[in-house]
């Protein structure tokens, strides 16, 4: 009789959950949302930044090329083989890759990005990359990244390695 009477009390306790139990389960699950959201956006506009920087791949291949066959760097981007203030194919989130505005004469060009295209919302923010070719003792092509012009509060989008202030301008 008893175990019948503990049977019966424990299924009656393993129904189911209770409104509080399912209450604390929906605010956590909100508060893990709203936290994660805007990380996420976060992390999707560095990776569209990201892709500005990878796009330049043609140009620091023409910069570095130029430098290697005449031992200077080129005068613009049309004597490297590239239109200056080129329009750029290679990535939709690009504005253009300008050569003549930032020191020239030692290989570094600029990556503006397309905020707009990035997000809409952000359409009144700019960002620039400034890549800067460093020559190797063996003769080779490094090309480094760091900031050029913009919202400062803006560069947080930017590749950590892209960070730095441009020592090079």
């Amino acid at each position: 009789m008893l175990a019948n009477f503990l049977m019966e009390k424990f299924r009656r306790q393993n129904e189911g959950f209770t409104l509080i139990e399912l209450m604390i389960v929906i605010a956590i699950v909100a508060t893990l949302v709203a936290l994660a959201v805007p990380a996420y956006k976060n992390y999707m506009i560095k990776t569209k930044v990201a892709e500005c920087i990878s796009g330049s791949a043609p140009y620091k291949t023409s910069v570095s090329e130029f430098k290697q066959v005449t031992g200077n760097y080129p005068a613009n981007m049309t004597e490297a083989g590239i239109f200056d203030n080129a329009s750029v194919n290679a990535s939709r989130y690009c504005s253009y890759y300008m050569y003549n505005n930032v020191r020239a004469a030692n290989g570094d060009f600029a990556v503006e990005v397309d905020m707009a295209a990035i997000d809409p919302a952000l359409a009144s923010s700019q960002i620039a990359i400034v890549m800067s070719p460093v020559e190797q003792a063996s003769g080779t092509i490094n090309w480094y990244c760091t900031r050029g012009w913009g919202s400062a509060d803006r560069f947080k989008w930017l590749p950590a390695q892209c960070q730095q202030p441009n020592i090079y301008k």
